[in-house]
C-alpha cells in the first residue's frame, strides 16, 4: 500500500474525522483534503484506536461510534481546538448529542464535546484507499439482518399513587443487555392513571435520547395500554391530553409495540415507582428526578431539580467582571474580583479557565460539576478513586 504517510494540515482548514467500531474496538482517523490537477485527495493526519474491555464491550453500536468521537477529541485535542472538525457518519450522532434529554454517559459525552467546532455530515463516498481499508477492517461482519430491521429496545414503565404522593418509573434495556433505571416523584395532584402515563412518557423520552428506534413497551396499567393501542377511548379529558403527548412522542420512533403485563412481571419498575412516591431510598444507579408540572404542560419546564440544587452561578460574577459590569459599590471587592477574573476568558459566550501550559478548561456550574464527578466515580464504568485524583481526572477531561 502507498500514500499512507501522515501529513501536516494547513492552519485553519477543516478536517474530516472518520470513525468506526467493531465488537471489541473503536477507531478514528483524522484526514484533510487537498486539491491538485488530479482532483481532491484525502490525506491522513493521525490515527487513534482503543481496544474495548470490561463494561465497554456492552456499549450499543451508536454508543461505540459516539465513544470513538470522544476518544479522538481527547487524544487529538490540539487538532480539535485549532480546526473545524467534520464527522461523516451514517449514524444520527448530531441529534443524539444535541438532545437536551440525554442522560447517563451519553449526557456526559454531550456536555464535553460542544467545546469543539464539530459538525456531523452524512457519509457518502470514501476517496482515500487508506480510509476504505480502515473502514473495512473495523466494520462488524455478519449483520445483514440488523441493517434491515433495527433490534428493539425493551421498556418497562410503572406509576404509583398513595397517601404519601405519586411517583413514576421506567427501566430501559438495550439490545446488548445494558439496563438504565429512571424514577421521578410527582409534586402535583395526580391519579394512578396519570402516574402511569408519566412513567410511559418518561421512558419514551429517555429511549429517544439513548438512540432507540424501535421499542417493546411493557406496562402494568390495562387502561393506559388499551388507550395507546386504540382498544379503549380516552373519555377523561386529562387522560386524552396525556394520550396526545404519547402520540406525539410515537412519531419520533420507527415504531413501538405496547404490551400489558401483570404486576408480577413488572416488580422492579413497581419498586422504583413506589420508592419515588414514598420519597424513600432508591437503588444505586437510578436516575432520580422531581417534577412539579405534568407532562401535558411544557416538558422543558417540568424538571425542576435533580437531587442537588444550587443558588447563584459562581461563573456569573467572573463573567460580569470580564465584561466590565460591577454588582457592588465596595471597591475592595471589585478589585479582588478583577484580580480573580484575570485567569479566565470568555469565548463565544462560554467562560474558560486559562493556564500557563495547560489548554483552556471549560467552566461548568456546580450542579454540572457534581454530576460529572458522580459519573466519573460511580457506576459499572466508573473510576472508584479518591477525591483529589477524581478532581484531577475531571480537569484532564477539559472542565473546571
Amino acid at each position: 500500500m502507498t500514500n499512507l504517510v501522515v501529513t501536516v494540515p494547513e492552519p485553519d482548514t477543516p478536517l474530516l474525522l472518520y470513525v468506526a467500531a467493531s465488537e471489541h474496538a473503536v477507531s478514528a482517523v483524522l484526514v484533510h483534503e487537498t486539491s491538485d490537477h488530479k482532483g481532491t485527495v484525502q490525506r491522513p493526519v493521525y490515527y487513534v484506536s482503543e481496544a474495548l474491555s470490561g463494561a465497554k464491550l456492552n456499549y450499543t453500536e451508536i454508543e461505540k461510534i459516539t465513544y470513538a468521537v470522544l476518544c479522538a477529541s481527547r487524544k487529538l485535542k490540539y487538532y480539535f481546538q485549532s480546526h473545524e472538525i467534520k464527522v461523516p457518519t451514517s449514524q444520527p450522532l448530531g441529534d443524539i448529542l444535541r438532545n437536551k434529554e440525554a442522560s447517563g454517559r451519553i449526557g456526559k459525552w454531550a456536555a464535553e464535546l460542544p467545546q469543539f467546532d464539530i459538525t456531523y455530515v452524512p457519509r457518502t463516498s470514501i476517496k482515500s484507499q487508506a480510509l476504505a481499508d480502515f473502514m473495512a477492517d473495523w466494520t462488524p461482519l455478519n449483520k445483514e439482518e440488523e441493517k434491515i430491521v433495527d433490534q428493539p429496545w425493551t421498556l418497562y414503565t410503572h406509576g404509583a399513587w398513595g397517601q404519601s404522593g405519586a411517583g413514576a418509573a421506567a427501566i430501559l434495556i438495550a439490545p446488548s443487555g445494558l439496563k438504565l433505571k429512571y424514577a421521578m416523584r410527582l409534586e402535583f395532584k395526580a391519579t394512578n392513571n396519570i402516574a402511569e402515563y408519566e412513567g410511559l412518557i418518561l421512558g419514551l423520552n429517555k429511549a429517544k435520547a439513548s438512540g432507540a428506534k424501535t421499542l417493546l413497551i411493557k406496562i402494568e396499567s390495562q387502561v393506559v395500554a388499551g388507550q395507546v393501542e386504540k382498544e379503549y377511548l380516552a373519555h377523561n379529558p386529562e387522560l386524552a391530553r396525556y394520550l396526545a403527548v404519547v402520540r406525539g412522542l410515537e412519531r419520533r420512533f420507527k415504531g413501538f409495540t405496547l404490551q400489558y403485563i401483570p404486576r408480577a412481571e413488572n416488580s422492579e419498575a413497581d419498586k422504583l415507582a413506589k420508592a419515588a412516591a414514598n420519597n424513600t431510598a432508591l437503588p444505586e444507579g437510578t436516575f432520580y428526578q422531581i417534577i412539579e408540572a405534568p407532562a401535558t404542560e411544557s416538558l422543558p419546564k417540568a424538571f425542576s431539580s435533580v437531587l442537588l440544587t444550587e443558588g447563584e452561578d459562581w461563573r456569573q460574577a467572573i463573567a460580569d467582571s470580564l465584561n466590565g459590569k460591577t454588582t457592588t459599590d465596595d471597591e475592595a471587592v471589585t478589585k479582588r474580583m478583577e484580580a480573580r477574573a484575570r485567569n479566565y476568558t470568555v469565548i463565544d459566550g462560554n467562560l474558560y479557565k486559562k493556564g500557563v501550559v495547560q489548554p483552556l478548561l471549560k467552566c461548568i456550574s456546580q450542579t454540572k460539576g457534581r454530576e460529572l464527578l458522580q459519573e466519573l466515580h460511580s457506576g459499572i464504568c466508573g473510576s472508584h478513586i479518591g477525591p483529589r485524583a477524581l478532581s484531577a481526572k475531571a480537569l484532564r477531561q477539559g472542565f473546571y
